[in-house]
């Protein structure tokens, strides 16, 4: 019979499936995270999304298909753009107000 989690069978794995993560208990338990693909558990037990699906990417514990103004795609992440650079809207990275092709009336 199902218990409380509607668990019907217990199976031990070495690793959890995509989009969950092993809690302090060791149970996989899911990232929480609309499109994450892979997690840590912190401390207190709140999931801590650390990779994203293809096509999006990681900025605070959320996976956006366009980095917000400010900051520029670095790998699968948003990292904040360095000061004196902008969010280039063809290529969602960061770049400056030198490199013509990516300034679009920014600067």
């Amino acid at each position: 019979l199902p218990g409380p989690n509607n668990v019907t069978e217990l199976t031990c794995t070495n690793t959890c499936p995509t989009g969950t993560a092993p809690d302090s208990t060791n149970r996989c338990v899911s990232c929480q995270v609309t499109g994450c693909t892979a997690c840590t558990i912190s401390l207190t037990g709140s999931p801590v999304c650390t990779q994203c699906t293809t096509g999006t990417f990681l900025f605070n514990n959320t996976c956006v298909s366009t980095c917000p103004t400010g900051y520029g795609r670095v790998g699968n992440a948003c990292q904040a753009c360095p000061t004196g650079q902008f969010t280039s809207p063809t290529t969602n990275t960061c770049a400056s107000c030198t490199d013509v092709s990516a300034n679009m009336n920014n600067c």
